[in-house]
């Protein structure tokens, strides 16, 4: 489990304590860390067949933890920008598209073995 991951869960019981109040530091930091998440997208390649590393375009990686993370805006106009000059190499697939980050998580959590440390 990654460090982002351990920030997330205990982010999760910081907002699970029965007798907590929602108002402390730590429930507002609690919050804004998955709010956070909810926000982030990253870039899926069909071509390159990866996902894109953070601070260039050109830079793919097959590892999920090499992605950069991008707001919505930005993911998107990314994707929508690769589209015509995918067209005009004759690709027919849409080559980029843009993925919540926290759909991702869930997707994956428990479906994949545990990295090798």
């Amino acid at each position: 489990m990654t460090e982002r991951d351990e920030a997330l869960k205990l982010a999760n019981r910081v907002l699970d304590r029965p007798s907590g109040d929602p108002d402390d530091d730590m429930a507002v930091l609690a919050r804004a860390l998955l709010r956070e998440r909810d926000t982030t997208y990253l870039i899926w390649s069909n071509e390159k067949k990866g996902w894109m590393m953070p601070g260039s375009e050109w830079a793919w990686s097959d590892k999920l933890t090499d992605a950069g993370g991008y707001s919505r805006s930005a993911a998107m106009a990314i994707c929508a920008n690769s589209i015509p000059e995918a067209m005009l190499r004759g690709n027919m697939v849409v080559p980029n598209l843009p993925v919540r980050l926290a759909d991702v998580q869930e997707f994956i959590k428990g479906r994949l073995a545990p990295e090798n440390k």
